[in-house]
């Protein structure tokens, strides 16, 4: 997914200089910014808050972006492509028209890796109990950390009844005597 994400969000450069070649700083800016987020996203590793972000934000420019266009395109009255027209023109059209065509394509591609992580977190979920030694929310590999399951341990009673609790190896790490 990650060639599509970056080939995606390099497209979105091409149409944002687009934005400013007929004067919408904003939507060339606004372009340009979700394209930096999104190479910040998938760069060092697919940050997921990101590409959720991404998904959301690329999915409603583009449905805003298609009005936009529907609306500029029904009061014209020059035609939008020609063979009359420069070639720069038509391609400058041809950008501003695949815009919300790409935008839409990036919103999917960052759902999609989005859900792909949500089934891959009900997935370890669901096989937490056959692994016993998961991975610490903190990144640690450590076993003698707490985590579900684990309690003070307490030692064999002896033939008075009597034994003083002791405390697993993974109370004296966390410093509990």
């Amino acid at each position: 997914m990650r060639p599509w994400l970056i080939f995606v969000f390099a497209l979105l450069l091409p149409i944002a200089g687009a934005r400013f070649v007929v004067l919408d700083v904003i939507g060339g800016a606004f372009l340009v910014l979700t394209a930096s987020i999104g190479w910040y996203a998938v760069k060092g590793g697919m940050d997921i808050t990101w590409l959720l972000c991404l998904a959301i934000v690329l999915f409603l420019n583009a449905v805003f972006d298609a009005f936009i266009l529907i609306a500029r395109v029904m009061r014209t009255e020059s035609p939008i492509f020609g063979h009359k027209l420069p070639w720069q023109t038509n391609l400058v059209h041809a950008l501003l028209l695949l815009g919300p065509v790409v935008e839409l394509a990036g919103a999917s591609l960052c759902w999609s890796v989005y859900r792909e992580h949500l089934a891959n977190i009900v997935l370890d979920d669901q096989f937490e109990h056959i692994v016993p030694e998961r991975r610490d929310p903190y990144g640690s590999m450590e076993t003698n950390r707490p985590g579900p399951g684990r309690m003070l341990v307490a030692p064999a009673q002896t033939e008075l009844g009597g034994g003083n609790l002791q405390l697993s190896s993974t109370s004296k790490a966390q410093g509990i005597d």
